[in-house]
């Protein structure tokens, strides 16, 4: 008879065990799941945060690259004018040269050729001159527009590789839950061998 009920009394106590053992488990279950909860909204705010800045980051750099091709467009447009202004003088001084020659002699005439020469020798030169300038202001802008293309491949190719360290810290994370977990199942097993034990001896 007391076998029996020492017996009965080492269940209810074992049962005891078993049960806050399980509640134990429930409670650390739920602290683990809002301590993960928490992660994850720590973690979206700060992806939302640097996810911003970057917008912001690159709405500055193309609003610095639009700068800089008006910049090079109003040099341009300075260099055309001013390339307009000389052939308008050019004119002038060519209707000026016609009027001219209807007083001069003819030795005034072959001087006033020979002015006329000159002077479209320099017009053209100050047109080509104009136009390497233009050639070059157009090539500074493509490679102003080059460089920011490249900025932004190299945004995207860092946002991707910072997508892909968080993606693998997740995954080592759920590597060190899983062995845990297992750690926790075999500490459980080598529990319920020792019980067992401890009940084979007591026979």
């Amino acid at each position: 008879q007391l076998e029996r009920e020492r017996q009965a009394e080492n269940e209810r106590i074992e049962q005891e065990k078993k049960r806050e053992a399980q509640r134990i488990q429930e409670l650390e279950a739920r602290l683990q799941q809002e301590q993960a909860e928490e992660a994850a909204r720590k973690k979206a705010l700060q992806e939302e945060q640097e996810e911003k800045e970057r917008q912001l980051e690159a709405q500055k750099e193309k609003q610095r690259q639009l700068e800089a091709e008006k910049e090079i467009q109003r040099q341009i447009e300075a260099a055309q004018e001013k390339q307009r202004q000389l052939e308008a003088e050019q004119e002038k001084q060519r209707l000026l040269i016609i009027e001219q020659e209807r007083h001069f002699s003819e030795m005034e005439k072959e001087k006033q050729r020979l002015l006329r020469a000159e002077q479209e020798k320099q017009r053209q030169l100050e047109i080509e001159a104009e136009q390497e300038k233009q050639r070059q202001l157009a090539a500074e802008q493509e490679k102003q527009r080059q460089i920011a293309a490249e900025k932004e491949q190299h945004r995207q190719i860092e946002a991707e590789k910072e997508k892909q360290r968080q993606l693998e810290a997740e995954q080592e994370k759920q590597r060190q839950v899983a062995a845990e977990q297992e750690k926790q199942r075999q500490l459980e097993a080598e529990q319920e061998k020792q019980r067992q034990l401890a009940a084979e001896q007591e026979k």
